[in-house]
């Protein structure tokens, strides 16, 4: 790191960021599983975005909402579709869901599936900015 990139980042608003993250990360590591990943949290909060703003989001558009790695890839890619169950509510392959995100189904077009927060995961959110808030 040379001294120009140490500067800008030893301002305060550099240290109050990085305590908002901190404030992030303890709250959301303390209500998820160890197993947890940082892409999963990434999910997470993209779908609780998408439901807090009263805006649809499936899982195809999740896929690409986190944006490309350095190398073009999704950073969420098709490996969420799997590992996004982590969220959702508990069933008989996945029974250590969350019961955080539940799919509801599109009245006009009953092949979309949309995720939508549960009462759960709209606790998780408050617990999360709560820990965030706290922090800053």
């Amino acid at each position: 790191m040379t001294g120009s990139t140490m500067r800008s980042w030893s301002s305060p608003g550099a240290a109050t960021t990085l305590e908002s993250f901190a404030g992030f990360l303890l709250a959301m590591t303390s209500i998820t599983p160890p197993r947890a990943s940082a892409r999963q949290m990434l999910a997470f909060c993209i779908v609780a975005m998408a439901n807090i703003r009263n805006e649809s989001i499936n899982l195809a558009d999740l896929m690409t909402a986190g944006g490309d790695d350095g190398d073009g890839k999704a950073i969420l890619g098709r490996s969420i579709e799997r590992t996004f169950g982590l969220f959702m509510e508990p069933t008989r392959q996945n029974p250590d869901g969350l019961g955080w995100v539940t799919q509801e189904l599109d009245p006009d077009d009953r092949r979309k599936k949309y995720l939508k927060l549960t009462e759960k995961g709209w606790e998780a959110v408050a617990t999360i900015a709560e820990g965030t808030w706290r922090a800053s």
